[in-house]
């Protein structure tokens, strides 16, 4: 995540999250020391896009409801199409 913050304005940058970094975009998530991932998303918001793989959603029996609303779900043609065309996809 602070790569792509590090990376905005310099480049296109999109965020993947993908198996088990699905769960870094549920909401109410609470971080010990430090900003949330959740926190993070809000900051990249709107000059990086976020997205999660729904596929890994549904293996791991997360509801899209659950998800941080700026968090575009996609399947897995939206998810090839994001990592071909992009400057910089940073997957998580």
């Amino acid at each position: 995540m602070y790569m792509a913050l590090g990376a905005m304005g310099e480049l296109d940058v999109s965020v993947l999250f993908i198996d088990d970094g699905i769960y870094c975009t549920m909401r109410g998530q609470q971080a010990s020391n430090g900003p949330s991932v959740e926190d993070l998303i809000y900051t990249l918001y709107p000059e990086a896009r976020t997205y999660v793989y729904l596929q890994s959603l549904m293996e791991r029996n997360v509801d899209v409801k659950e998800v941080v609303e700026v968090v575009k779900v996609v399947g897995r043609d939206e998810a090839l199409n994001l990592i071909r065309g992009s400057e910089v996809v940073v997957v998580l």
